[in-house]
């Protein structure tokens, strides 16, 4: 059989992530794998994308708390961008968490942050939650033993270029 996504227990070793966390995201709509076979038992298969996004979720978990996350998440969304923090320029300013997309937008941000009710010195934190994760996560790939590399490099290589 041909693997078209990660199993749950690859996905575990690559995020991180605890079983039950990942039923959680799942039950909240937050990160739905595809379900194949016996509804009570299913095989369950997480597109790379879906890695990437556990990858992203995991490390803005340092700085934000999961509400938020899933907050920025919904208001990606609903506002018509595709499914995903792991692609987006992302921007903290202060404790705020922007999304960057056009340089006025930005500028506006900015202004109404310095003429606010803010006092003080800005902090401006550029994060970009893709970063370099789908190297990160081939690199942890390569030398994780759950993980058969060759096998996951086919198919990761195949959900990039899809």
């Amino acid at each position: 059989m041909v693997t078209k996504g990660f199993t749950r227990k690859e996905v575990m070793a690559l995020t991180g992530l605890k079983s039950g966390r990942l039923s959680y995201f799942d039950r909240t709509k937050l990160v739905q794998p595809e379900k194949i076979g016996d509804p009570k038992h299913p095989v369950v298969l997480y597109a790379w994308e879906q890695l990437l996004e556990l990858r992203a979720i995991t490390k803005l978990r340092d700085s934000l708390p999961l509400q938020q996350i899933r907050q920025i998440i919904q208001f990606l969304r609903k506002s018509g961008y595709e499914d995903g923090l792991y692609n987006k320029p992302l921007l903290f300013i202060n404790s705020s968490l922007c999304l960057a997309t056009e340089k006025n937008e930005l500028g506006e941000r900015l202004a109404m942050e310095v003429l606010g009710n803010h006092s003080g010195q800005l902090v401006f934190d550029w994060i970009d939650p893709l970063g370099r994760l789908d190297q990160e996560v081939e690199e942890d790939a390569r030398t994780n033993p759950a993980i058969n590399f060759e096998s996951f490099k086919n198919r990761a290589g195949s959900a990039k270029t899809a």
